[in-house]
């Protein structure tokens, strides 16, 4: 297996000739195809120079200095299942690759597909100061933290476990980080991406591990104390964690817990302010006001497609430092997080069996899922991931030019190429390619729960009914819509296969004859990550739309490019309720309108252009 040993520098020339030689060391040592590279932030002392003389097999990736963000677009680049990411002040264990890349080697590991990322036992270069990396979290005035030197934690250093977090050395599951979008570049310059990376990896339904027997050495800090120095490093750490805040946690009692919190530390900035040292003094104040100048950023940075007050809960009360170190729960903390967010009970699932889930068995009904795809390489691998436990995986692409294909091939999907008319031809082909008694139809940016798929198993056991819809619950400019129209989004996605067929050239549906019966359990949806998105999307389908209306004879109507975006505005944000789903919600309903005039302006071009 090809496995990427990455190192992060910036201006560390003296680091990496302190620990470069041993990660090389543990390259060779590795029974992997190890490939050592590094990331240079643009560095101005004479690390490249450096490099390229004394280690010219070490491949060198030149990028702006944006932290950890920098691994964002290395990753996308390279080929391999893994990759480990190390800061420049690290060392490595000569024996410590294997390990930390073993989940994605163990065929039951592999077959349960839920670990994406890893993180090894961890010193300070003093070799006695234990580090971590098993990670737990606590509240403190207001703040969620993340610490690997909990109280009882020497008891828990050499047993293997789920961890909430990682730190300076990580594997990750290269297609998993992608799919996750990578470090968000909302913490740059840095400090708390890897808890914000884990956490929407806990969302994700995955889970990440500490492997003891991979050993590490890291110096701390050495890059941030040396340009912000410790004031500076402790602030901006205070930032991010407010924005980690501010971004990620919905439930109310964590919000109160927050608000309180934080007028404790207002109150106790300014009662400190004449007892400290000048840079120590309005820490939190200046930690405060540098977040709040960040909020545009917050609001609009990408979250999970599917938010919930019970993941939250769940994932704090799993990793909280009180329950690890006593050990109760471990190794089964991100099962439960896991569950929260398929709206699984945890006690219900404690004896289920992983088949359930997974593959049928051989005497049941087989289940085929169908995909039609087009340059969805950012998309593909977080889907592919989910429904690895389908008897077939059918995937119609219609011309792509970036790596979907071979993504599709990798995970064992049947690939048929069709160049793209309409979306209903397109679905009709796929459907006809289907060998399983049942098809689910599903998108790229679509996500099944395990929950969803595992009802799946039951529903067309049963015999019930000859098709179901699905509730589809979607994210939008990085926020989980509850209204604004999308609470109806209720589709029929899996029938019997020869009992449908697709109808529709632009915003097609499945139509049966059979009975239709309706699943319990969701599919989350992200189709509208960011606003680029959403105008590459509304340019592609008001052509399409309008085409189609030509095509059927539809003529233009009078004033249908002011009263069509003025009904669907209202639509949406006051009689679908959009007013209650944020300034993400309002900026949709602002948009559909949007789209109204665009289509009503394409379709009175092409209607000019006809008649021409």
């Amino acid at each position: 297996m090809v496995v990427h040993l990455v190192v992060l520098n910036y201006n560390g020339r003296a680091l990496l000739a302190e620990c470069l030689p041993t990660v090389l060391r543990a390259a060779r040592t590795s029974q992997h195809d190890c490939r050592v590279a590094v990331i240079d932030n643009s560095s101005d002392d004479d690390s490249l120079a450096w490099l390229r003389t004394s280690f010219p097999e070490v491949k060198i990736f030149s990028c702006p200095n944006r932290g950890l963000c920098s691994y964002n677009a290395v990753l996308a680049g390279l080929e391999g299942p893994v990759a480990i990411l190390l800061n420049n002040d690290i060392k490595l264990a000569a024996d410590s690759v294997d390990p930390l890349v073993e989940p994605w080697i163990d065929p039951a590991d592999r077959a349960a597909g839920g670990c994406f990322l890893t993180t090894p036992l961890c010193w300070l270069f003093d070799g006695k100061t234990h580090e971590g990396l098993q990670t737990a979290v606590r509240w403190r005035f207001g703040l969620l933290q993340a610490r690997s030197d909990f109280p009882g934690h020497e008891r828990l250093k050499h047993r293997p476990g789920p961890t909430a977090s990682a730190g300076a050395v990580m594997a990750v599951d290269r297609a998993k980080f992608l799919a996750l979008g990578g470090f968000d570049p909302l913490y740059l310059p840095g400090r708390l991406e890897d808890l914000d990376f884990a956490f929407r990896g806990y969302l994700a339904g995955w889970h990440a591990r500490y492997v003891p027997r991979a050993v590490a050495w890291h110096k701390g800090e050495a890059t941030f104390i040396q340009v912000h120095g410790a004031a500076g490093s402790q602030a901006l750490a205070l930032r991010n964690t407010l924005l980690f805040h501010w971004k990620n946690l919905r439930h109310p009692w964590h919000v109160v817990r927050h608000g309180i919190g934080a007028g404790l530390r207002i109150a106790a900035d300014l009662a400190a302010a004449p007892f400290v040292a000048a840079e120590q003094r309005f820490i939190f104040l200046k930690a405060l006001l540098a977040a709040c100048r960040r909020l545009p950023h917050c609001l609009l940075s990408k979250r999970q497609p599917r938010r919930s007050w019970r993941v939250e809960r769940a994932f704090m009360r799993e990793f909280d430092e009180r329950r690890m170190a006593s050990g109760v729960g471990t190794g089964l903390q991100w099962a439960s997080v896991r569950n929260a967010l398929c709206g699984v009970p945890y006690a219900a699932t404690q004896n289920a069996s992983a088949t359930e889930i997974g593959r049928g068995s051989c005497s049941g009904p087989t289940l085929s899922v169908m995909i039609i795809a087009l340059n969805e390489e950012q998309n593909l691998p977080g889907l592919l991931e989910r429904i690895g436990g389908a008897d077939e995986i059918v995937l119609v692409d219609g011309g792509s030019r970036d790596r979907t294909v071979e993504i599709a091939k990798a995970y064992g999907a049947r690939v048929f190429h069709r160049p793209f008319d309409t979306f209903a031809r397109q679905q009709n082909f796929a459907l006809s390619l289907a060998r399983g008694d049942w098809v689910l139809s599903l998108d790229a940016d679509e996500r099944p729960t395990p929950a969803m798929l595992a009802e799946i198993r039951r529903r067309i056991s049963s015999g019930r009914c000859d098709a179901y819809r699905v509730r589809v619950r979607s994210s939008i400019f990085g926020r989980a819509m509850r209204f604004s129209g999308t609470q109806d989004d209720r589709q029929l996605r899996l029938v019997r296969r020869g009992l449908a067929a697709w109808r529709g050239d632009v915003h097609e549906t499945l139509e049966t004859q059979g009975r239709v019966g309706q699943l319990r359990h969701w599919l989350d949806h992200d189709p509208l990550p960011n606003l680029n998105t959403f105008l590459a999307k509304m340019s592609r389908y008001t052509r399409l739309e309008a085409s189609a209306r030509v095509a059927r004879q539809t003529p233009p109507r009078r004033c249908e490019a002011w009263l069509a975006p003025s009904r669907e505005i209202f639509r949406r944000l006051i009689w679908k309720q959009g007013l209650w789903d944020g300034p993400q919600g309002w900026a949709f309903c602002l948009l559909s309108g949007l789209s109204q005039w665009v289509l009503a302006d394409q379709h009175r071009r092409l209607w000019s252009q006809a008649e021409g």
